[in-house]
């Protein structure tokens, strides 16, 4: 009876202890998995944040770009409008191009 009961705390103790052991593996495994939670939103908040610096540039860039239209557009006007007074005559006759003085 003696040896019975010897081998079942021994059996309980090596319980025991794979328990600890499989508790201690886990501990760690959720460790692990927090610090790489922590890590992987560490960088999403730096890839955000990225974003937003993109998404700011791109959005000063496209108003640069609708500046730039409307300077073009104007300045086109200016050079039709500078073309049409030089295809123009002046009062004697020939328009500015007009070789034919004597």
């Amino acid at each position: 009876m003696k040896k019975v009961l010897m081998e079942m705390e021994d059996q309980k103790n090596s319980y025991e202890q794979k328990a600890k052991e499989s508790l201690q593996k886990v501990l760690e495994e959720k460790m692990s998995a927090e610090q790489q939670l922590q890590s992987t939103q560490r960088s999403l908040a730096l890839a955000e944040q990225k974003c937003e610096e993109w998404r700011s540039q791109y959005e000063a860039l496209k108003e640069d770009w609708r500046t730039l239209g409307t300077q073009h557009q104007e300045l086109e006007s200016q050079l039709h409008v500078l073309q049409s007074k030089l295809q123009v005559p002046g009062p004697g006759g020939g328009g500015v191009a007009g070789g034919d003085r004597v």
